[in-house]
Formats: C-alpha cells, sequence, structure tokens
C-alpha cells in the first residue's frame, strides 16, 4: 500500500441535541454520547485522521469560552491539545468564545495509535466560564422556542485510516 493512501473512511453523525447540566467552571463534561466511534487500523504503522465540526454553546453572554478535548478509549489524546503552560491553564483541542445560539467547533488532528485494536473514538466540552454551566450541542438553548429563527443542527466526526 503507498503510504498516504486512505483505506478505510468511516463517519460519525449526531443528529440529536445533548446537553450536561451544571459542568463545573474549568471542568469537562462527560464524553459526549452518540458522537463516539470505534475504529480500528489493518496496520500499526497505519494512522487516523479524524475529522469533524461540532455545534457546541456555553448558554452565557459575554463570550465564555467553550472548549473540546478528543477522547481515544475514553482518555484525552494530550499530543492533540495545546502545550502545557504554567500549572492552571487547561490543555484543549480547540475553542471559540459562545453565547446563547453557539457555533461551530471544528475538529482535525492526525492520530497515531500504533495500534490494530479497536479504538473508541469520542469528545468532552470544557466549561471556560468561571461558574457551573450547561455544556450544550446541536442547538441553541438562548434561543430554543418552536419558532422558524430557532435551529437544530447536526455534529460530525469523519475518521480515515491512512497507509504509514
Amino acid at each position: 500500500t503507498t503510504p498516504g493512501a486512505i483505506l478505510q473512511v468511516v463517519q460519525c453523525i449526531k443528529h440529536d441535541t445533548w446537553s450536561e447540566s451544571s459542568v463545573a467552571e474549568g471542568a469537562f463534561s462527560g464524553i459526549i454520547s452518540g458522537l463516539t466511534q470505534s475504529f480500528t487500523c489493518s496496520s500499526t504503522s497505519n494512522k487516523v485522521l479524524i475529522q469533524g465540526n461540532l455545534h457546541v454553546e456555553n448558554p452565557v453572554g459575554g463570550g465564555w469560552n467553550v472548549g473540546c478535548v478528543i477522547t481515544a478509549d475514553g482518555s484525552t489524546i494530550t499530543a492533540a491539545t495545546g502545550n502545557a503552560r504554567g500549572s492552571n491553564r487547561t490543555r484543549l483541542h480547540q475553542s471559540m468564545p459562545s453565547g446563547y445560539l453557539g457555533g461551530p467547533l471544528p475538529i482535525q488532528y492526525l492520530h497515531s495509535p500504533s495500534s490494530t485494536s479497536a479504538i473508541t473514538y469520542g469528545v468532552k466540552l470544557w466549561n471556560g466560564h468561571t461558574s457551573a454551566q450547561n455544556m450544550v450541542l446541536n442547538y441553541g438553548s438562548g434561543a430554543d422556542s418552536d419558532v422558524n429563527n430557532s435551529m437544530s443542527t447536526v455534529s460530525t466526526l469523519m475518521f480515515m485510516e491512512v497507509a504509514g
């Protein structure tokens, strides 16, 4: 197989909404249910290209952040986060200022699992506010009424095995 060739592609789509109540200041939610994917590489030298887009919200005005980390078998992939700086900064894959309507949070990472065992990938959300908040996926809780200017969105993750 030619290095760089795409050997398999799997997509995970979450159409319904998800939220977790009272995520503490600077803490992570649990893994988002319904947005996990088991993936197995055919060779230990192959990699997994993870791409996706989440519609996330930290439902507080003022631009407080919402962030995420990618997980493998329940643990954060630390190589897919920022460097440690000081003792209090949280290492994230990505973050964005949020408000009552939320917005898109892109995910892109090339993981080197060095394994031919199945790995279950997922995502956790981070609360960047100074008090406990509800973390929200696929809708904007600040404008969540059954009217034509409220929305429901979709979040996706795509996994591609890349030959090493």
